[in-house]
């Protein structure tokens, strides 16, 4: 993780880690050539398996990112969205059908490619667009309408006061247990559900809980 620091994610680059470690383990450090071993080398998705599988390998497997989502919603009308887990089979089975199999490399790189230089999130280039005439969002006067999207969750807001706590020539540091940092270390925090002052933090059941049987000195407050 430290040499991966600065790239984010850190998820990744344990399961790149882990894939390393299975990969010399069960297939003798040569990387999979199978659609459904590569499938289930961790951290790797229907997404990624497709494009290792079709850009690597030859095989026959549509990706479906987001600018093929965005293109096949608008030319064939998927009032579905993706995030869905009907979406996610509509768009798979749609694809996979449109797929050049004997060219699924060279299928794939153009469809993607298309959607992120001709159908655009924005101001798409519908004037020359071979699909025009068969575009169902274009010809309903509804492109911004598609693709379809996803109710968002309601976004919460947490307030955390961090706490540097020296004791002697130490600084106290804890581990994350969960979230996208698990396992990096950080100053100990206190959660609020609101923003609280100064004082109110420092007066709080959530504070004196913290400072339990401990003897303590502020030093400044910021």
């Amino acid at each position: 993780l430290k040499i991966w620091q600065g790239l984010g994610y850190y998820s990744r680059a344990k399961n790149l880690h882990f894939t390393a470690k299975y990969i010399a383990q069960y297939f003798k450090g040569v990387f999979p050539e199978e659609y459904d071993d590569i499938l289930k080398l961790k951290g790797v998705g229907a997404y990624t398996a497709a494009a290792i599988a079709s850009f690597s390998f030859g095989l026959p497997y549509a990706v479906v990112d987001g600018n093929v989502i965005r293109l096949l919603s608008r030319v064939f009308g998927i009032k579905v969205s993706f995030v869905t887990a009907s979406g996610k089979r509509t768009y798979q089975k749609l694809a996979q059908d449109l797929l050049d199999k004997k060219k699924p490399a060279i299928n794939n790189q153009a469809i993607m490619e298309f959607g992120a230089l001709q159908c655009t999130a924005r101001s798409p280039k519908c004037g020359s667009c071979p699909f025009i005439s068969v575009c169902i969002a274009y010809n309903t006067n509804s492109i911004e309408k598609f693709p379809i999207k996803f109710k968002k969750n309601k976004i919460q807001n947490r307030f955390l006061n961090y706490l540097f706590l020296q004791n002697r020539n130490s600084v106290i540091l804890e581990k994350r247990d969960k979230g996208i940092w698990k396992g990096l270390y950080e100053f100990p925090s206190i959660e609020y559900a609101q923003n609280k002052s100064e004082a109110a933090v420092i007066s709080s059941d959530e504070w004196c809980s913290f400072f339990k049987n401990t003897r303590y000195e502020i030093v400044s407050v910021s």
